[in-house]
């Protein structure tokens, strides 16, 4: 394979991804049970609405409606904000039948919505043998990616000086992981490149620590 190029990421397309994973995850239950609790009051206000259908119609926006709906979504924005800050000035290329994932850390592992997302100097890479990729599952819900390859990790404790913390052969057993928004898509050419996926579902987990 003699292909050269980069991928580009869309990082509105990214975001919207990343939320629709998170948004199938079995963690919204007790959000979503909150909110049906919510739809039920919502229900009898609704009955009673002969007395005042106009006062009841504000009191059924504001205090039910809206809040469970704001209840969910922030929920959603907040997970998919860690995900996204997991991997800033993220970067995928291919060169000479490798692929390569590059993505800087942020200072913050956990950052949440309010704080200011600071880049840190510490980066990742994995260098993907493309043609050992294997076990390859493909989540076409929310595109993410999963599967077993060859892979070179290099990690640096700082990229800006391109100082090498060290290098690593990652086991055979390790599922490296990434989302098809980029442009050309990343899973079409895997795709062409010969990979055999296996259609899933995969399921959003807050406690991933896989960077």
């Amino acid at each position: 394979m003699n292909d050269s190029f980069v991928f580009i990421i869309n990082k509105n397309i990214k975001n919207s991804m990343l939320k629709r994973y998170v948004a199938g995850s079995k963690e919204l239950l007790p959000f979503k049970i909150i909110s049906w609790v919510l739809v039920l009051g919502a229900v009898s206000l609704l009955i009673a609405a002969y007395v005042d259908p106009y006062l009841v119609s504000i009191l059924l926006f504001f205090f039910i409606l809206m809040p469970a709906g704001l209840l969910i979504r922030v929920f959603i924005s907040h997970q998919a904000e860690i995900y996204y800050w997991k991997r800033p000035d993220e970067r995928i290329w291919v060169t000479e039948g490798k692929l390569y994932h590059f993505f800087r850390k942020c200072i913050s592992d956990r950052p949440v919505l309010w704080e200011h997302h600071e880049v840190g100097v510490e980066a990742h890479q994995y260098i993907i043998d493309i043609d050992s990729i294997r076990n390859a599952k493909y989540d076409p819900r929310s595109k993410r990616i999963e599967f077993n390859a060859n892979i070179r990790f290099i990690k640096y404790s700082n990229y800006v000086m391109n100082q090498v913390e060290g290098e690593y052969t990652l086991s055979d057993t390790y599922y490296h992981y990434l989302f098809d928004y980029t442009e050309p898509g990343l899973y079409q050419f895997l795709l062409r490149s010969g990979v055999q996926f296996e259609n899933t579902r995969f399921e959003y987990f807050s406690g991933d620590v896989r960077p």
